[in-house]
């Protein structure tokens, strides 16, 4: 129970309520596999895609995931 409280506060709230809910579900999880180096930021049209400038916005909350993902491993 203390993991699955640690993990909701360190990984999953952060990432849902800071990043998600502010860019959208396709929009976001295509840009945060971007900024961990697995893919382009570009999609095929007519899907919408997170200007480069903007993902920077949300670098602090991404990098504050990562780091606590590392506790992970």
């Amino acid at each position: 129970v203390a993991y699955m409280d640690w993990y909701e506060q360190q990984i999953d709230s952060p990432y849902f309520d800071e990043f998600i809910s502010k860019v959208g579900w396709h929009v976001g999880h295509k840009a945060a596999l971007h900024y961990l180096g697995y893919c382009q930021l570009i999609e095929r049209p007519p899907m919408p895609i997170l200007a480069a400038n903007k993902l920077n916005k949300f670098r602090p909350v991404l990098d504050k995931i990562i780091q606590s993902a590392e506790r992970i491993k």
